[in-house]
């Protein structure tokens, strides 16, 4: 692509790291990471998710926490990656942590926040958290009913 008139842009990016991903490719992801960073599209929000979420799913959890760490603009989308990364790893501990800061720093959880949880407290022993997590979001699907 580099070598025709198609302009680059965070899209064509997004949807490579994507494919990264889909292969588990973690060195194709790290070249498209080079030249993300080349063509000046490293802070972008959308590609910044993309790279969290290709590190998670390539078992390279401590660079995708890294990448999220380094983020400049962070939303709901860039913690369910995060969250959903860490949930489907070894490292599945870390979810509830990662959803108490979502909590705390004011974020509103979304079905995609509660189905990356969830998935956490059936394959662990955290059954009782789990209970609450259902009562939270059956709370907010009855806030989101009546507006």
């Amino acid at each position: 692509m580099r070598h025709t008139r198609i302009r680059l842009n965070q899209f064509i990016f997004a949807s490579l790291i994507s494919a990264a991903a889909s292969l588990g490719d973690n060195h194709y992801g790290e070249s498209i990471h080079a030249c993300v960073c080349k063509y000046g599209f490293e802070s972008d929000i959308l590609i910044s998710n993309a790279f969290v979420t290709m590190y998670m799913k390539t078992q390279s959890v401590e660079n995708g926490w890294q990448f999220f760490k380094a983020m400049m603009i962070e939303n709901l989308a860039s913690r369910n990656n995060l969250l959903s990364g860490f949930c489907d790893t070894e490292t599945c501990d870390q979810g509830p942590r990662i959803l108490i800061q979502l909590l705390v720093e004011g974020f509103e959880p979304n079905m995609y926040t509660f189905i990356s949880i969830l998935k956490f407290c059936a394959s662990s022993s955290y059954v009782g958290f789990g209970k609450q997590l259902q009562a939270h979001a059956a709370r907010v699907a009855l806030m989101i009913i009546v507006q």
